[in-house]
């Protein structure tokens, strides 16, 4: 697929499909999720979120290493999660398989509908509803089998686990 620049003039007046989204690029460092075909900018994180995130990543990440598990974590890939939806988790552990299958794309790095990681992982900031009522719905529905909510606030981590999902049906190729 060509890569067809859409800008935010261009999109005040509609909804984007996903494939639009996937090459969504506004000239700025503002990162997008998709919701119900509407961009929805990120907030700019905090210290302590930013913090938080790459502890994550790099525990995650050398767990998966000293075990040697085909599997890798990440903090900058997308995840759809619905026709006209897509997540960007502040944590994402999938098979290095699928991160290579992706990686090869042009566009956004977005898992597709039917490429689940077998994790998910939300630090809560300002739009905390959104992580423990929304997303937590979103992922449900895409199958993801394991979803954390760190809430730094409340010094909590909530393990959230999709019983009719188990880890090996979201690594399927």
């Amino acid at each position: 697929m060509a890569y067809n620049r859409v800008t935010a003039s261009s999109t005040l007046d509609r909804l984007l499909t996903f494939e639009e989204y996937r090459f969504y690029n506004d000239g700025t460092d503002i990162r997008y999720e998709l919701e119900r075909g509407k961009l929805i900018p990120m907030p700019t994180p905090s210290a302590l979120h930013i913090q938080i995130c790459k502890f994550l990543a790099y525990w995650l990440d050398r767990y998966i290493i000293d075990r040697d598990l085909e599997f890798m974590a990440t903090s900058d890939l997308g995840v759809r999660t619905g026709d006209d939806r897509s997540r960007i988790p502040d944590a994402v552990v999938c098979s290095r398989s699928r991160w290579n299958n992706i990686r090869d794309r042009s566009g956004a790095a977005v898992l597709d509908l039917g490429e689940t990681p077998v994790l998910v992982v939300e630090v809560t900031s300002q739009n905390w509803r959104d992580d423990y009522i929304l997303k937590r719905a979103e992922y449900a529905i895409a199958g993801i089998p394991e979803y954390w909510i760190v809430d730094a606030n409340q010094k909590r981590v909530r393990i959230l686990t999709h019983r009719e999902c188990s880890p090996h049906d979201a690594e399927r190729p």
